[in-house]
C-alpha cells in the first residue's frame, strides 16, 4: 500500500540536511543491484518534496542575521537583488521611472530652452512643439499611449530644427566605469519618419544632449533600419541592427551599458535591444563613453523634404548598479 508524504522544509532526510536556500538538495541514488523497495527510493523523493516546500513557504534560518534568504545573481555570481534574513528586499541598484504624470507642465512651442521638472527641453526653431497628452485624448489613431501619459514631440518642416529633451545633470547623472551597469528603456511610437531623424538613449549631459559622447539608437534613412551607436569624444562605433523603423508601429527599446567587472566575458560593452531581442550582435565594445556624465535623452532633427511627424515616448525606466561587488 502506498504512503503519502507532504514536503516539510524543516525535515532532515539523512544524509541530507534540512533544506537551505542556495544549497543543492542531496539525494541518495540507488546503485545497480540495490533492491528496489521503499527504503532505497523514499529518501530521494522526500528531499525533493522538502525543497519544494521551502520554495512554496519561504523561511529564513533562525539567528543567521547576516545570511540572505535568497539572492539573485548575475552570470559572474555577483548578488544583485535578494531577500535578507528579515524578509526585506535588498538590492545593489538605483533606479526611477518617468511616467509623465504632471499633465501639461511640459507643453511648449516656439523657440524654447528651459528646465521643466528634472528635464531640459529644447526647440531650436519655431514650428515644432512638445506636450504630454492626457490619456484618451490628443493622439493619432493607433497610438498605444492613448491609455497612458506620454511625451510627444511634434516636428515641423524647417531643415535643421531640433526638438528634444534630456535629463538635467543637476537632477541625476551617472559616470560609466568598469564597476557600473546602466540600463534605460524607451517605448516609442511615430506616425512617420519622412525627413526626420530621431536619436534616443544615453548621452553626455548639457543644455543640449552631447552626441559626441554616449550610447544611443538612431534611425538611418539610407538603410531604413535602426542603428546602435557608441561614441567617445567624437570617435564612433555603429551597428546596423537590421530592424526596420515603421510608421504607426509601437516598438520597445533598451540599452544596457556594462562595465568590464559586470560583464559575462569581462569586456565592457553596450547591448541594444528592440522588443526584448538583442540586436547588436553581442554588443559594441569600442568607443564606450568612459568617465562621461551620462543622462537619458531623446530628440528629433529635421532634414530636407520633411513632413511634420509625431514622436511619442511612453514611460522611461532607468536602472544602474550602485555597489561594485554586490549587495550581501
Amino acid at each position: 500500500m502506498s504512503t503519502n508524504y507532504s514536503g516539510d522544509r524543516n525535515a532532515t532526510q539523512a544524509p541530507a540536511s534540512p533544506p537551505v536556500d542556495r544549497v543543492s538538495p542531496e539525494v541518495v541514488l540507488p546503485a545497480d543491484g540495490d533492491a528496489l523497495n521503499a527504503a532505497s527510493v523514499a529518501q530521494a523523493f522526500k528531499v525533493l518534496a522538502d525543497y519544494t516546500n521551502l520554495e512554496q513557504e519561504p523561511l529564513t534560518e533562525a539567528s543567521q542575521w547576516a545570511t540572505p534568504f535568497v539572492a539573485w545573481e548575475n552570470a559572474l555570481g555577483q548578488p544583485i537583488t535578494g531577500i535578507d534574513h528579515f524578509g526585506v528586499l535588498r538590492e545593489s541598484t538605483y533606479g526611477w521611472t518617468e511616467n509623465w504624470d504632471h499633465s501639461q507642465q511640459y507643453a511648449g512651442s516656439g523657440v524654447i530652452n528651459r528646465q521643466v521638472g528634472r528635464w531640459q527641453q529644447q526647440i531650436t526653431t519655431a514650428g515644432g512643439a512638445i506636450d504630454n497628452p492626457s490619456p484618451g485624448t490628443g493622439l493619432v489613431a493607433g497610438n498605444p499611449f492613448v491609455q497612458q501619459r506620454s511625451i510627444r514631440l511634434t516636428t515641423g518642416t524647417t531643415g535643421g530644427a531640433i526638438i528634444g529633451m534630456s535629463l538635467s545633470s543637476d537632477s541625476v547623472g551617472a559616470i560609466f566605469t568598469d564597476d557600473v551597469l546602466m540600463s534605460v528603456d524607451f517605448q516609442m511610437f511615430a506616425d512617420g519618419y519622412t525627413g526626420q531623424a530621431v536619436f534616443f538613449g544615453l548621452a553626455g549631459s548639457g543644455m543640449l544632449p552631447d552626441l559626441n559622447n554616449g550610447c544611443y539608437f538612431l534611425n538611418d534613412a539610407g538603410t531604413g533600419h535602426w542603428l546602435g551607436r557608441s561614441v567617445l569624444t567624437s570617435t564612433t562605433s555603429t551597428h546596423n541592427t537590421g530592424i526596420a523603423f515603421a510608421a504607426n508601429t509601437p516598438q520597445r527599446f533598451r540599452i544596457v551599458l556594462v562595465g568590464a567587472n559586470r560583464d559575462d566575458l569581462s569586456a565592457a560593452r553596450v547591448l541594444f535591444f528592440i522588443n526584448e531581442v538583442e540586436v547588436s550582435g553581442g554588443g559594441l565594445t569600442t568607443n564606450l563613453p568612459y568617465n562621461v556624465d551620462l543622462v537619458p535623452f531623446f530628440y528629433t532633427l529635421t532634414g530636407g523634404g520633411a513632413s511634420s511627424n509625431e514622436f511619442c515616448f511612453g514611460a522611461i525606466r532607468y536602472r544602474q548598479t550602485i555597489y561594485p561587488g554586490g549587495i550581501f
